[in-house]
């Protein structure tokens, strides 16, 4: 016989910014992150960028402008910024399920935006996403998601050699 797994339903007692408090119930730790990782995305929406225009300003040799205007910058690259959400982006055991989470959040506004500027075909460009998303990922986590004059050189280069298969 079997044991079927037994459900367990988390509480987690938050506190708000009045002190009051709230309950907040999640039956899985995936549950628990899917609510950091959604609240992580809506802290992003203050920014606008996608790769697409991250590409666009490396392609036409201001990459000047990522310095000065971060809001430019793709989700992921503007979270793990934050003190709050840094440690969460440089776990590799919850990476995977952070680009899940990303890529569900961004697909519909990327996809069709890769699709406008490349000229490929929706299957394409979804994987092109999914190919970005992937390996930006993992380079900006080997490089800790410090922005500092390497980080700044590998967007180049990542923009470059992008761009370059995309016109290739």
């Amino acid at each position: 016989m079997s044991a079927e797994p037994q459900s367990c339903r988390m509480h987690i007692r938050c506190n708000i910014w009045n002190n009051c408090s709230s309950v907040l119930h999640f039956d899985s730790l995936d549950e628990v992150l899917d609510s950091v990782i959604d609240d992580a995305l809506l802290f992003s929406e203050s920014g606008s960028g996608t790769v697409v225009d991250v590409l666009d300003i490396i392609r036409s040799g201001r990459s000047d402008v990522l310095r000065e205007n971060e809001t430019v910058l793709p989700a992921c690259q503007r979270i793990a910024d934050s003190d709050k959400y840094h440690h969460l982006f440089m776990d590799v055991s919850v990476s995977d399920h952070i680009i899940q989470r990303i890529a569900a959040h961004d697909h519909d506004k990327v996809v069709p935006d890769l699709m406008a500027h490349t000229g490929l075909a929706t299957d394409e460009a979804d994987m092109l996403f999914k190919f970005i998303l992937n390996g930006s990922f993992a380079v900006n986590r080997s490089l800790s998601w410090e922005k500092n004059e390497r980080w700044y050189r590998f967007q180049q280069i990542l923009g470059r050699f992008i761009n370059a298969g995309i016109e290739g």
